[in-house]
């Protein structure tokens, strides 16, 4: 939907006398467009797609590449880097299957009913007092109930003179431990407030940061298993196995900017009532037994561990680089 946007660009005063109408037109000074704003700016709806599925945006892969390994802070890994730059560290990969992120109506983590609503950009600018600015709007779905990210590994890739390599850092897997898991992870959202949306300022900054995150409260995210392989060990599915949970992580009110001297910061006030937790914790391969190690005893879940109740207070992330 595109809303009618009324810019005044010149002042226009008529006198009219019988049936001629007269117009005498003069340009504004940037005092008075300062003063102006674009009324209802513009409203757009986008509905996200990927093969023609609405509600979803495909992704295969998101990477991140470091650039020049050699300027590592350690000097011994620089210079190794250096000598050996046929086999340098390339960055993370984080891999996606079943269509990439899906918006559902629906909560939990298997499946997803997709929402058929559009997202909501509205664009308006502002003269702000000799400080224009363009302000950007993003509003989810209004009968979105939960974000479905469709990952199953983040992997380390790297390079093997011409050949890339990669190595798995997280496997999700299902319940045997080994079987790779198609399910990724779920945000199930509570929009009591509203769903989520995400403020950007651009020119000028009125609200004091780059960005604002609003009514983005996760009730809890939910997965299957997740896999840290052991690649000292005997096969590929051996290493540390669990399913984390959270619950009550409320992002609403949090803040991105961009500052001189401390790059990109995510600021919040505090985020309270948080569960976190480490389920079915097994450590090898489930199942795997040795006769040197408690009488053969299988390999099973060592438990449960967790925090409960947890409160931050002005939390402040950094991100730069060095």
């Amino acid at each position: 939907m595109l809303r009618t946007c009324r810019f005044i660009f010149v002042a226009v005063s008529g006198v009219l006398a019988f049936n001629t109408v007269t117009y005498s037109m003069e340009a504004l000074n940037d005092t008075q467009l300062q003063g102006q704003t674009g009324q209802a700016g513009i409203t757009l709806a986008v509905s996200p797609a990927a093969s023609g599925v609405v509600g979803l945006i495909g992704v295969n892969t998101i990477q991140y590449n470091q650039g020049n390994a050699a300027s590592m802070g350690s000097a011994g890994v620089a210079n190794f880097l250096q000598a050996n730059s046929a086999n340098r560290s390339a960055g993370l990969s984080f891999n996606f299957a079943n269509g990439g992120i899906r918006f559902c109506t629906d909560q939990g983590l298997v499946g997803c009913t997709l929402s058929k609503q559009s997202i909501g950009i509205v664009i308006d600018a502002d003269g702000n007092g000799g400080k224009p600015v363009l302000n950007i709007k993003t509003s989810l779905q209004p009968d979105l109930k939960r974000i479905k990210l469709n990952l199953n590994t983040i992997a380390q890739i790297g390079k093997n003179g011409t050949t890339t390599t990669s190595s798995d850092l997280i496997r999700l897997v299902k319940a045997d431990g080994i079987t790779q898991s198609t399910n990724g992870l779920s945000l199930n959202l509570d929009t009591t407030a509203g769903v989520p949306s995400f403020t950007l300022q651009l020119g000028n900054n009125p609200m004091g940061s780059l960005a604002v995150v609003n009514n983005l409260n996760i009730a809890n995210i939910q997965s299957d298993t997740w896999l840290i392989p052991s690649y000292a060990g005997s096969t590929a599915s051996t290493g540390i196995r669990f399913t984390p949970s959270i619950d009550g992580l409320n992002l609403s009110g949090g803040r991105i900017s961009i500052i001189k001297d401390q790059g990109l910061q995510w600021s919040q006030s505090s985020m309270q009532a948080q569960n976190l937790s480490l389920n079915d914790v097994t450590m090898g391969e489930i199942g795997a037994s040795s006769a040197s190690s408690f009488g053969g005893t299988n390999n099973a879940p060592m438990g449960s561990m967790g925090v409960t109740g947890v409160n931050v207070s002005g939390l402040s992330v950094t991100v730069k680089g060095l």
